[in-house]
């Protein structure tokens, strides 16, 4: 417990407010300290009513009165579940409570009664609000086929706990992929070889390729699916596919750090660099060396993204017309052009419309100018 957990005075109405909140942090710390086992702590009820009396006690809202509090507990359980256990013993047996227990927080199904862990209803109802609730339900449910098909259908992470054989039945991960590609990884070695089953999975989410059997990296549709939900998921694409125009493209298109991935045949396709660096201006510093010397391409790729300015060599950001493109792009590029740009009226002026901030990175000269200091005031 912290050394300063907020001790407050016991005699007067007026610590009503504080007390709660104080009992409240320290309901949630046991039940932090109950949920991921830390041994060193002592997690049971006991301790959390002593702590409570200790700490947040007042004359007038006594530590069983705060356990017993509806509203307190459900409020605790939402950020630990483990604070369920905490809960008055009349509150620990009331349907509607353990309901709404498992709506806020669905890892509470760990410390309900065996009862609600063998109820198709509350178990559900704990898979809503989150899918690794289904570890805690009782081994009937999790071999239950009709069962376990609606709760993957509601959370896919449910897949994890699920009867072995069930994570080889393919209506059933399919079903799990289609809601979250990543639980592929759970699947069977069969179902993740499974061309239908994996396009599925990173439709949802691209790189659940990572846990498709090595020999869909090279199927070309997987690939470009893959790629358009998540540009990363280039990486595991087969050489050949990270050579692919098409799909190269799709991929900077979601992210432009794919690039990195890419084949090096690609780094002098200037359609190719200015996707990329529309989201990740850095990129634009690999590009095949003729592209970095040729003006058309810097005037593109700073029309892109402004922030590329940063990346060109010193002709083109001692460029005027390169440079006026880069801060109407975006006005942060004025602190990467040249000096004697800064001094620019126009260059500034175009920058400071954008946003007054970058005032700072132009000559001092400028920062007095009154129609620069004018546009900065409307701003």
């Amino acid at each position: 417990m912290d050394k300063k957990v907020g001790e407050v005075e016991k005699d007067g109405p007026n610590n009503l407010q504080a007390s709660r909140k104080v009992a409240l942090r320290i309901v949630k710390h046991y039940a932090y300290s109950l949920q991921f086992s830390f041994t060193h702590m002592q997690v049971d009820r006991e301790g959390v009513v002593d702590a409570i009396k200790k700490y947040a006690s007042t004359y007038k809202f006594q530590v069983m009165d705060f356990l017993a509090d509806r509203c307190f507990v459900l409020e605790a359980i939402k950020s630990a579940a483990g604070a369920f256990k905490f809960a008055d013993d009349k509150l620990r047996v009331d349907k509607d409570f353990i309901r709404e227990s498992l709506k806020r927080n669905g890892l509470a199904l760990k410390y309900v009664g065996e009862e609600f862990q063998s109820n198709k209803d509350f178990v559900l109802e704990a898979v809503k609000s989150n899918g690794c609730a289904f570890e805690y339900a009782n081994t009937e449910l999790t071999s239950d086929r009709e069962f376990v098909l609606e709760a993957v259908k509601t959370s896919g992470f449910a897949l994890q706990y699920v009867d072995e054989l069930l994570q080889a039945d393919k209506e059933i991960v399919f079903h799990a992929v289609k809601n979250t590609g990543r639980v592929l990884n759970y699947a069977s070695s069969d179902l993740r070889a499974d061309r239908e089953v994996v396009y599925e999975a990173v439709k949802n989410s691209g790189l659940a390729l990572y846990y498709a059997n090595t020999g869909l990296r090279a199927d070309r549709n997987i690939i470009l699916q893959a790629v358009k939900n998540h540009g990363w998921a280039l990486y595991y694409a087969a050489p050949h596919l990270q050579a692919d125009r098409e799909i190269v493209l799709a991929a900077v298109k979601n992210d432009g750090r794919a690039f990195f991935y890419a084949d090096a045949s690609l780094r002098a396709d200037p359609m190719i660099i200015i996707e990329a660096v529309k989201g990740t201006p850095s990129v634009i510093q690999y590009a095949d060396a003729n592209l970095l010397t040729d003006r058309q391409f810097a005037l593109e790729a700073v029309n892109a993204n402004g922030m590329a300015l940063e990346y060109l060599g010193l002709v083109f950001r001692a460029d005027p017309e390169v440079v006026l493109e880069a801060v109407k792009s975006d006005s942060f590029a004025l602190k990467f052009a040249d000096v004697t740009l800064r001094e620019d009226r126009q260059i500034v002026l175009e920058a400071v419309k954008k946003g007054a901030s970058v005032i700072k990175y132009a000559d001092p000269c400028l920062q007095n100018d009154s129609e620069i200091l004018e546009m900065i005031s409307k701003d």
